[in-house]
């Protein structure tokens, strides 16, 4: 092997690659989170192109060609730091913040020093030392370059021997291309939806054995909100409104909408802001597109006026508000698309797509077919700029058509027995170990059903925000106390955020009256009111389930596993949660995983075939 072809966010939050191996057939993705755990991570995916290496034991000397393909055409122009990566990893490196939030905090109260006393701490450490001469020389202000200069100049010092061939792909063209390539559907209507993008924050295309055409295109505008006490730059499209929201509740942006999302079940739409929002956007049936009303956005929208009804509202109608404005808009645009072209098989693709509600009630109003891609956020994007530059190679899609087969994205890195049994032993005075060898499936089960809660690390870690029974925390969906337990003593993370189930897929006819054999917990479902209170902590208070329906062929072992649960239980159903503690990022290396179970009241953990639990002390 000689050529790389690479698909990438190269800067942004989700930093991510996704490189495709068409002669081995084969895929490997990381976000660059995974790798230095903070959550979604905008620095280059400089770890995640080491990882690959290590991963792939692929010799960078020997690679004569990296063709990267990057998810924005617009970046390429941008203007950065040039000394930008180096920056913030010495940054957080002379902080000591191994986890974002610890980064927040250090640099809170590095803030608070004085100039004597942040000159005295930074010549504590060389790293300190090499960010003191860059602030005090400003050199790290002196250079700048483009950042398609920067992409080249840290993928050649990877890959010394190799000519970087970059290419740069419209965004919501390659959430599209991320769709099409895993789509069940010979014929769909593929529509992207985000913030923004290149220039708009959606685009539709129909997609068929021609192609993808496009069928229509909503313009993205910026939106300036201002304020006496503050300021915030609003994205004018309904995903950038929900962000501006989950900002004005007090939660973080392009991170924290999950949270208004399970808020929302709370509360109750007020009506008039309801209306007011919804009056924002006009269906242009010319042109085919959704239409900001900017002015009047930015008049509604006003940060002054929005921080008066914060004070005045409840948070859970003000999450209900916008939750049901967004359901709204996206449904009343797709049902004319549809009108328009006949086609209902939809596939969802772009950051909005993870609200799973909204997915809900495009499935419950529009169509029973449906798909939306597991990674579904920029991370994603990364996978569509993949595809976009092997079809410009002459790499012919039918031969791509494998791809459609990895049904379960398990693309990332995985760790052998004996590398994990070796990296255990550096713990040995804080844990105990027992092989479970492969009987550790109906092991984790008895201890579910006893009521134990623990987690899982086998296998290839899962692509996209969702655990899938590879890297999750497990615990027992009939136990009413399950959700205060993770989410307050182990997830460290707010009540009212539910937990997902992953099932067997012949429990799916039993516990609900609507729903499709969905494997990515990417869409919702109701629960028959009946099995509600049997599982109580697989439900939302809404009585919505965002499920992982599993078959055997999907993840053998976690297959077993639920099996054993409902021969133990009388259910195929496990709550499951990704395994990392709130404020980090799903565990990516066996240290992760020990130290993130240590740091939390887990009773188990199953690694690779290891039973994990915390030495007695005597």
């Amino acid at each position: 092997m000689d050529t790389l072809y690479i698909g990438g966010k190269f800067i942004g939050h989700d930093a991510a690659i996704f490189v495709v191996f068409p002669n081995e057939k084969d895929v490997f993705a990381i976000s660059n989170e995974r790798l230095t755990r903070y959550k979604h991570d905008d620095l280059y995916p400089i770890a995640a192109l080491h990882t690959l290496l290590q991963h792939r034991n692929i010799d960078p000397s020997g690679i004569r060609r990296v063709m990267f393909a990057n998810a924005f055409v617009c970046q390429q122009f941008e203007i950065y730091e040039a000394k930008r990566y180096e920056m913030i990893q010495a940054k957080r490196q002379v902080l000591r913040a191994p986890y974002q939030a610890d980064f927040q905090r250090a640099a809170q109260s590095f803030e608070n020093l004085s100039s004597e006393e942040k000159v005295q701490f930074l010549q504590g450490t060389d790293q300190g030392k090499w960010l003191l001469q860059q602030i005090t020389e400003g050199q790290h202000q002196s250079r700048v370059e483009p950042l398609a200069d920067s992409m080249r100049r840290h993928i050649q010092a990877i890959f010394p021997n190799a000519d970087i061939v970059l290419h740069h792909y419209d965004h919501q063209l390659c959430h599209a291309m991320s769709a099409r390539m895993w789509s069940p559907f010979e014929k769909c209507l593929i529509v992207t939806c985000d913030g923004y993008g290149d220039g708009s924050f959606s685009k539709v295309y129909l997609s068929d054995e021609k192609g993808l055409t496009l069928f229509g295109e909503s313009a993205y505008e910026h939106l300036q909100l201002s304020g006496k006490d503050g300021s915030y730059d609003g994205m004018g499209s309904p995903a950038g409104i929900y962000h501006y929201f989950t900002f004005l509740l007090g939660f973080q942006p392009d991170g924290d909408e999950g949270k208004v999302e399970a808020l929302s079940a709370f509360g109750t739409p007020e009506s008039f802001l309801l209306s007011e929002l919804l009056g924002l956007f006009v269906l242009d049936k010319h042109r085919k597109c959704l239409v900001l009303q900017k002015a009047k956005a930015e008049r509604v929208l006003n940060y002054e006026r929005m921080r008066r009804l914060v004070e005045t509202m409840k948070k859970e109608d003000l999450a209900a508000t916008v939750q049901t404005f967004l359901e709204m808009v996206m449904v009343e645009y797709l049902k004319f698309v549809i009108g328009e072209t006949g086609v209902r098989h939809i596939c969802l693709s772009g950051g909005a797509a993870a609200n799973v509600i909204m997915n809900l009630r495009i499935f419950e109003l529009l169509t029973p077919h449906l798909y939306v891609v597991p990674a579904m956020a920029d991370d994603g994007a990364a996978q569509g700029a993949a595809m976009l530059q092997l079809l410009d190679q002459g790499i012919q899609e039918k031969t791509l058509g494998w791809l459609k087969h990895r049904v379960m994205p398990y693309w990332g890195t995985s760790y052998a027995r004996e590398d994990v049994r070796k990296r255990l032993e550096t713990f040995s005075d804080q844990i105990e170990v027992r092989d479970q060898q492969t009987h550790w499936p109906e092991e984790a089960a008895k201890l579910v059903a006893e009521g134990h809660i623990g987690a899982i690390f086998q296998g290839r870690m899962e692509w996209g925000p969702r655990a899938l029974g590879n890297r999750s925390i497990i615990a027992d969906a009939r136990n009413p106390h399950v959700r205060e337990l993770v989410n307050k003593e182990i997830k460290k993370r707010p009540l009212f955020q539910p937990f997902c189930p992953s099932m067997l897929a012949e429990e799916q006819d039993r516990l609900f009256g609507q729903a499709y054999l969905n494997k990515h917990m990417t869409c919702a479902f109701r629960m028959k009111p009946e099995f509600r209170a049997c599982l109580p902590s697989a439900v939302h208070i809404d009585g919505t389930a965002r499920v992982q329906f599993v078959e055997e062929q999907d993840n053998p072992m976690y297959f077993r596993l639920l099996k054993k649960m409902k021969a133990l239980t009388g259910y195929g159903v496990i709550v499951n949660t990704s395994f990392n503690r709130h404020g980090r990022t799903i565990v990516e290396t066996p240290e992760d995983a020990i130290r993130d179970f240590l740091d939390t009241d887990l009773s188990f953990l199953m690694i690779e075939g290891w039973m994990v639990t915390r030495r007695t002390t005597a």
